[in-house]
């Protein structure tokens, strides 16, 4: 008998832990669903790059990051009191650079994957009543401004957003390229044959590494556009770092950033972050470069192509 009481009480507790999951992951809303998100952030930034055998490589990978895009509603309410709808937008940014552990945690394959990878935290929607009122009242969205504002711990949302990192800042790609917040629009200005030499820094132990960049010229909004789409949040990573670049011990394997962009500007932000970020030819092809031969670099064009890195190679996430 006492057996049989036993096996109810384990049954009905594995039961009752089945069901907690299942409302966690289903049935909660938004709060489920970042909770849903951190955990797979955490198992993959635990997990190894790569497991011991071949068909193990992209070991992180194994594991799908079930992180659902937030959608934040900024209502007329929230417009007639400016304020409070550039805390929506600053909070967003800081949730989504604190989901992956300030830029300090390592989430996407490194060794293997030689790529850049994004993913959108948060989608701003403006409601239809509040973009009327901003219209009507001339009501101005200042992103930049937005940052400037306090957090409950007294310092601002862009401080955090620079300092809170161990290693790198969010909007200053390798402690070396700030990113302008005072752009139209977003944009990346890809240069093919004009690399830059930039010292990236890995503040956490000081070590330096020479980059090529094809981009360091990367803008972001001032200013919320009323008449374009939703403002999308995002969290960015250039992984495989040490392949991209060269070798420097110490340095790390990835450099995370964070960056926004309305949908539906002049140029699409989609086609934006497809361009050339960070190159790595051949040690031949920088042989060709000394020599100034146009023609020959003309018929390499392919072998840089196939070397660069993109703002934005791939996108990770769930729609929201």
């Amino acid at each position: 008998m006492y057996g049989i009481l036993l096996y109810l009480i384990l049954g009905v507790l594995v039961l009752a832990i089945s069901i907690f999951f299942i409302y966690q992951e289903f049935w909660v809303g938004d709060e489920g669903d970042k909770e849903v998100c951190w955990q797979s952030v955490q198992l993959r930034a635990t997990l190894p790059d790569s497991g011991l055998g071949a068909d193990e490589l992209e070991f992180k990978s194994s594991f799908p990051l079930k992180c659902k895009t937030m959608v934040v509603e900024v209502s007329e309410a929230d417009v007639r009191n400016v304020k409070v709808a550039q805390e929506k937008i600053a909070e967003s940014m800081a949730e989504c650079w604190n989901l992956y552990g300030n830029g300090d945690l390592n989430v996407f394959p490194a060794k293997f994957f030689k790529s850049s990878v994004c993913v959108p935290c948060a989608r701003i929607h403006f409601t239809d009543e509040a973009k009327k009122y901003a219209r009507d009242n001339k009501v101005e969205i200042n992103i930049k401004d937005a940052l400037d504002l306090k957090m409950k711990e007294g310092f601002t949302y862009y401080s955090y957003l620079q300092d809170s990192g161990k290693s790198f800042s969010a909007l200053n790609f390798g402690n070396a390229v700030p990113f302008n917040l005072n752009g139209e629009d977003f944009s990346v200005e890809s240069k093919k044959w004009d690399w830059a030499s930039v010292d990236l820094v890995n503040r956490a132990n000081g070590v330096t590494f020479e980059a090529k960049m094809s981009s360091i010229n990367v803008s972001l909004p001032e200013r919320f556009n009323i008449d374009e789409g939703d403002l999308m949040i995002n969290y960015g990573v250039v992984a495989g770092i040490q392949l991209v670049v060269g070798e420097s011990k110490g340095f790390g394997e990835y450099v995370p950033y964070l960056f926004y962009f309305q949908s539906g500007q002049k140029d699409d932000s989609f086609k934006e972050v497809q361009n050339n970020f960070i190159f790595s030819p051949s040690a031949s092809f920088w042989e060709f470069l000394q020599l100034k031969n146009w023609i020959e670099y003309e018929k390499r064009v392919d072998e840089i192509e196939s070397a660069s890195v993109g703002f934005c190679d791939e996108w990770e996430g769930i729609p929201g």
